[in-house]
């Protein structure tokens, strides 16, 4: 679906509704109950961006037929698959509750500062920005969602283009059942998606003062690594080195060698071709913290990786990956990249990319950085 604000809070809302009750359950006590007894199922549903389009994700788990001694089982759980996806229940008392939940959620999480500081920083400097939906505005947003608007959008759902993905090694006869019970309508699969680099422009330095004990500061890096670069292999390990855990260069040298920060990592972010390091300070040592990590960056585009820190890092994020690589959630996560962006769905192949990255590799790397924001959550006025 195209990416809109309306669009995204009308389909959270959606979502909401579909796995809270249906025509055949219409109540979330008998919905939740009907799943129990499919030996406790359970149903999920998500609203994503990705990218300039907004993914609707419904999700179900469910136990393999195969090891159950229980012929009615799966005609029971294609039945409840069925009701939900093609007999919704869409009513008024069940809007403005689910509305009511999603907006509460929202105020719990806006009550955390770490939240109000991440989202602050995403709005300014990605304002305009075409794979972006502003946070200030979700409330807004979510209240102004009105049952016309749920219905037009499940019209838009059940003939929008669909993916289905299936983990888990069903036999052939109960994987063709449960796909027509997915299917909403026979649509096309989804396009690859073409996406845009579109670099963050130079912004000024931006300080939103609030009385705190630990500011959060961010320091935002233009990588020029977008998804599919040839260089992301490269831009993962480097990422790993400078700050990806309690053994990179940020870690070492701001928090245990300087006592400059209770936390400070640096965090990739692909899709805008951004590297942000944040960190959460004491507000008396932001000017020392911000010399330190001038000097970091200046030292680490100029000054060569030694062997042995390279080779740990690559090793480290490989068996991360091998640790990772079969479960559920990051199957149907690799299926899907594959699909739409022709990821490398073998894992050796990202194995030995990740292998074949060298000290060279990140020097030139670590050379395109061009700094674009930094932003300050707390402290006093400058």
């Amino acid at each position: 679906m195209p990416l809109s604000l309306k669009a995204a809070s009308t389909t959270k809302v959606m979502l909401q509704m579909m796995q809270t009750k249906s025509q055949g359950l219409p109540t979330r006590k008998r919905l939740n109950e009907a799943l129990e007894d499919l030996y406790d199922a359970s149903l999920n549903t998500s609203a994503s961006l990705l990218y300039d389009q907004l993914e609707a994700k419904i999700g179900l788990r469910f136990v393999d037929p195969k090891w159950l001694d229980d012929a009615a089982y799966f005609g029971q759980l294609l039945a409840l698959i069925k009701d939900v996806l093609h007999h919704p229940l869409f009513d008024e008392t069940l809007l403005n509750q689910e509305k009511s939940f999603i907006i509460d959620d929202i105020k719990t999480k806006e009550s955390q500062k770490s939240y109000l500081a991440s989202t602050m920083l995403t709005d300014l400097l990605l304002e305009g920005h075409p794979y972006h939906l502003p946070s200030k505005e979700e409330i807004p947003s979510i209240e102004a969602v009105t049952l016309d608007d749920v219905k037009a959008a499940y019209q838009e759902l059940i003939v929008a283009p669909c993916l289905i993905n299936v983990t888990g090694p069903l036999e052939a006869e109960a994987l063709e059942e449960l796909v027509k019970a997915l299917t909403l309508t026979p649509a096309s699969p989804p396009n690859k998606l073409n996406f845009l680099k579109t670099p963050i422009e130079v912004r000024d330095d931006f300080h939103h003062p609030v009385l705190m004990h630990q500011v959060y500061r961010f320091h935002v890096y233009d990588t020029g690594v977008y998804r599919n670069d040839p260089s992301y292999p490269a831009f993962q390990v480097f990422q790993h080195i400078l700050g990806g855990d309690s053994d990179s260069i940020l870690f070492k040298t701001i928090r245990e060698t300087h006592s400059m920060a209770y936390s400070v990592a640096a965090v990739p972010s692909i899709k805008y071709g951004l590297l942000i390091i944040q960190a959460s300070i004491d507000p008396e040592k932001t000017a020392l913290y911000d010399a330190e990590i001038i000097r970091l960056m200046d030292e680490i585009s100029t000054v060569p990786i030694d062997e042995d820190t390279l080779k740990m890092a690559k090793l480290s994020l490989q068996e991360g990956i091998k640790r990772n690589t079969d479960s559920s959630g990051v199957l149907a996560r690799r299926a899907l990249q594959h699909y739409l962006f022709d990821d490398p769905f073998e894992v050796d192949k990202h194995l030995a990319a990740i292998e074949a990255v060298t000290a060279e590799d990140l020097l030139m790397l670590a050379q395109r950085l061009k700094k674009v924001y930094a932003f300050q959550y707390g402290g006093e006025n400058a």
